[in-house]
This record gives structure tokens, sequence and C-alpha cells, in this order.
């Protein structure tokens, strides 16, 4: 039998296993995962219902915080103890303690009335119908007896509406002076439940801390106790009126009211069903499609061609280690060989390729390097004819041994050396610079101590400071000050080296920029110079920033990385 046939019954046997055990276990996982993720997300609804009904608390809690603190109604009150009023007093009073209730009462469509009861039973209150009594819920004894805590009652009217009482005590001396009784409407709290019932015809049920039903979507429960097998169930599940509800307990609120969620079990379970039907169905006609695909496409899954498919990728992410196995003669094979061959060929182009390139960089640093050598040397030559024709003193002397020293140091065979050594060449550079400029040049150093025994690539500042002074500096009619910075932060050595001198417009230094990618180019050659060498040194990890404004100066600022860097302990 041919390879392929073989293929082609093997891979439909598996996938029909393969089907069923997906069709099997598809069903058991999704009923484990909707159960959970149903669990999470009643948890989340209930805790949101619950953050609502503790906003309205409260909001009701403000309202009686507020008006108990009142200084107006904290004055009438202790007056109502004294005593004494006359009627037009009363009514002036009266006016006082409703004008601030009114404040809470007529802005809030669910406050049936607002009342305050002084000690000796005198009302003031604003209610939404002026002729009914004013519903109140507690006696005296039980509002002095919370001592300031908020009381919460259904009422007994067959309203269902929540009365709250509070006692107010008197901020001078905390002995009560009167209360305040508040009636809401049923709906204020019971409305806050209606997003659970639209789900599943579930119950909820608000509960107090003496288990009374103070909210409920089924109404002849209110005001009643919560059946004992709904509070004390060990597990989320309990039978209660010969149906088997699935129980959510949230945790309790501010005022010890608890939110209870009951959904009948036979609601979650319906929404499985038609997964299971979907997931078999499903199964089966994955089981076809896998068999009529491996019937098609099985020469594409041969194990040879799977193992080259892996080198190749490995090939695209730069591996060019990996080979395959050559186990036949016949096409496959034939394949796998030539891959080979071409992998031998590519990995020797890149070793050839690699080492043209180091001595491309190479050849270019010496070249860059020799370039700058002539420059420097030039323009120091000038400076030596110049103080000949005009002064013949021991300056000359001076000078000269200065610029020994700088070319000794220009010239050296090894390509790096210290930043103690670098700044040694630029002070004898600037030395001999004094002569020709005098007074006309200001120079400042700070330089860390840190940063001296680093190793860095010979003349690297050099060709900066030359461009700060001759391009800089020595255009002003006036003095121009140079400083000349290095220091360590951020690990990162960094050299900074500014100038006041007439500076450069943006295009400028965009022109600059562009003229050291060129290599070619011979403008801008001391910039250049160390531009490049920056970079076939130290790659993009490493900076060169110019910033410079018209008329106010320049900064060049060189940032290579510490870790790139060498350090040498006394020059060694």
């Amino acid at each position: 039998m041919r390879l392929q046939k073989k293929l082609i019954l093997t891979c439909s046997a598996l996938i029909a296993a393969v089907g069923i055990m997906i069709g099997m276990g598809s069903f058991f996982v999704y009923s484990e995962i909707y159960g959970k993720r149903t669990d999470q997300y009643i948890v989340n609804l209930i805790r949101q219902i619950t953050n609502n009904y503790e906003h309205n608390i409260a909001m009701i809690e403000d309202i009686t915080f507020d008006i108990l603190k009142n200084s107006i109604i904290q004055e009438e009150l202790r007056r109502c103890e004294i005593g004494n009023l006359t009627s037009y007093e009363k009514n002036v009073q009266g006016k006082r303690i409703k004008n601030i209730l009114a404040n809470y009462a007529l802005f809030n469509s669910d406050i049936i009335s607002l009342s305050v009861f002084a000690k000796d039973g005198t009302e003031f209150s604003i209610k939404k119908n002026i002729f009914e009594e004013t519903l109140q819920m507690f006696t005296w004894e039980e509002i002095v007896t919370a001592n300031g805590s908020m009381l919460w009652k259904v009422s007994d009217d067959g309203k269902d509406s929540i009365c709250i009482a509070r006692a107010i005590l008197d901020l001078v001396t905390m002995k009560p002076l009167g209360y305040i009784n508040v009636v809401c409407e049923k709906e204020f709290f019971g409305s806050l439940i209606q997003d659970i019932v639209d789900i599943y015809s579930s119950r909820v049920y608000v509960v107090n801390e003496e288990n009374e039903v103070m909210c409920s979507n089924d109404g002849n429960s209110i005001g009643e106790l919560l059946p004992e097998e709904v509070l004390y169930t060990n597990n989320n599940y309990i039978t209660f009126e010969k149906t088997s509800f699935y129980v959510n307990r949230d945790k309790a609120m501010s005022n010890n009211w608890t939110l209870i969620y009951l959904v009948p079990v036979d609601e979650l379970r319906k929404e499985v069903v038609p997964f299971m039907i979907f997931s078999i169905l499903f199964s089966l006609g994955c089981i076809l499609s896998g068999v009529l695909a491996s019937s098609l496409y099985t020469r594409r899954m041969m194990s040879p061609l799977e193992e080259l498919s892996k080198n190749m990728e490995a090939v695209g992410k730069g591996d060019f280690t990996k080979r395959v196995r050559i186990t036949s003669d016949d096409e496959i094979g034939q394949l796998g060989e030539r891959y080979n061959q071409m992998a031998d060929k590519i990995m020797n182009l890149i070793e050839r390729v690699y080492k043209m390139e180091i001595a491309q960089k190479q050849a270019e640093i010496e070249f860059l390097r020799m370039q700058i050598n002539p420059h420097f040397l030039y323009n120091t030559l000038d400076t030596i004819s110049w103080m000949a024709r005009s002064e013949g003193n021991e300056n000359i002397a001076q000078i000269t041994t200065a610029l020994g020293d700088l070319l000794r140091s220009t010239i050296k065979q090894d390509g790096y050396i210290t930043v103690a050594q670098e700044l040694d060449s630029i002070r004898n550079y600037l030395f001999i610079q004094k002569f020709l400029f005098g007074e006309k040049i200001k120079i400042e150093y700070a330089i860390d101590e840190r940063v001296l025994n680093y190793v860095i690539p010979n003349f690297l500042l050099q060709p900066i400071v030359e461009n700060a002074i001759y391009h800089g500096i020595e255009p002003k009619m006036e003095a121009g000050f140079l400083k000349i910075a290095s220091y360590i932060k951020d690990e990162k050595l960094y050299f900074v080296i500014s100038d006041d001198g007439i500076g450069m417009t943006k295009k400028q230094v965009e022109n600059i920029y562009d003229e050291c990618k060129r290599l070619q180019s011979k403008n801008c050659i001391g910039i250049k110079n160390v531009y490049r060498r920056l970079y076939n040194y130290y790659g993009d990890e490493s900076t060169l920033e110019i910033q410079s404004h018209v008329n106010v100066g320049t900064t060049v600022s060189i940032a290579i990385p510490l870790r790139l860097l060498e350090k040498r302990v006394n020059g060694f």
C-alpha cells in the first residue's frame, strides 16, 4: 500500500477518535466553564445591586446627618425643649425647619415624608400628601437606645414603604433633642432588584439583621422572616418549596442588610442542552470534514516535508545549522539534499560577507583617521607661522612642544586611549589656540573624576572642539566662551562641548546630520569623522546630538553606554 493511502486511513481513524473525544469532552468542559462564568456573572451582578443599595442607603444617611447637624435644627429643638413659645414664635420656628427639610424632600420623588420631631412631640414635616398622617414605625425609647444610629423597618400599612428613624443629639451635650423620621417609597429600594429579576425567574430577598425581608420580588414575603432553609444552608444549592435553587448571598451592607439571590437550577441547566446538541453535530461535522481533508492533503503532511518546513523556518530566523536527514531517494529526498546544499552555500556566503564587512569598516575607520590628521595639522602650522612672523619670543617653543605632544597622540598606533589622555590632548590643542586668539576664548572644564579611566577611541573630542572655535567663536566680534564637560548618568558616559558662538539654524544642523551619513562627501570632515567612528565602534547605542541657536551658541553631546567601554587602572 502506498504511503499516501496509509496516511489517509491512519488520519481518518485518528480524526474519528479525536472527534468523538472532542464531542464528549467539550460538553463537560463547556458545562464546567458555563457554570463558573454564570456564577461569576451572578456574583458581579449581585455586587452591583448591593452597591446601588449602598448608594441609596448613603443618600438617606447623608440627608439625615445633614439635618441633625444643622445649626438651625439644633437651635429650634433646644427652644422646643425649653418651651414657653408663643404661637407666632412656633409659626416662625415651623417655617425655618420646614424650609430646611424642603431642600431635601422636594427634589427627591422617592421620599414620601421627611419629618423632624421634638422631644415634646412637636412635628415639623414635608409630605407628598399633607392630609395623610405621618407614618412612624419606631418608639421614642427605640430611637434613644439606638443613640444616633439609623433604624430601618418596613411599614405595616400594606404599602411596604421603608421607614427610617434617627435620633438628633445635641452637638454640645450629646443628649437627645428629638429625632428624624423618613418614609420612602417601596420602589426606592425595590426597583434596584429589577435587573436580576429580568434575567431568570429568580427570587431576590433583602433582609435586615433580624432576617426580616425588607425588599423582594416576592411581595408576600416583605415584612416577614425569611425561612431558615434559605438562611442557614451549608452549600450553594437548596430545595425550597419543592424547587431546587442555586443560592448566592452577598456581604452585609452598611446598615446590616443582606441581599440573597435564588435561581432555579433547572433554568441554569436548560441553557447547556442546546450546546450539547450543537457539540455533537459540530463534532460529527469536524470528523467528516477532517476525513475529507486528510484524503486531499495527506501528501502535505508527510514527515520529511514537515522536517524540511521546520528547518526552513529556522533558516528564516537566522539559524543555518539545521540539516535535513535524507531517508529516501525520491523527490522528497532530492529536495532535502538540495536544501542542505543551499544551507551550506548560505553559511559560506554569510561568513565571507561578514569578513568583508569587518574589513570595510576597519578600512573606513583608518580612512577617517587619516582624513582628520592633515586637516588639523594644516591649521596648527598656520598658527605657528603667524606667531613666527608676529613674535620672536619663547612662546614659539611652548607652542611647538604642545604641538609635538598633540601630534604624537594623534598618530598613536593604539586606536584607544583613556578619557584622561584624550583630555590632555584637548588641553594641548587649546593651549595652542590660546596663543592665536588670546583673551578672545575663555575655557572652562567640568570633568567628573569617575570618567578619567574609561577607554575611548583616540582623537574623539578634538574635532568638535576645533569646530566650536573656528565655526562658532572666531566669527564673533567679541570674546567667546567654551565649556568642556564629562560625566556619568543613567549608565552612560557623556561628553558635552558647548560654546556661545554665532550658532546655526535648524536647517544647517540638519545638513550636518545628512553629511555625516554620506561616506564619500568631503564636507564637515571633523564632525563626520566623530560620527562615523562612534557608529563603527559602538553602533546605534551611541549618540551624537547637536543643539544650536543663532547668536546663542552650539552644544554637541556624545553619549556612550558604560557597558560598551573598558576601564584602565593607572593607564594600563
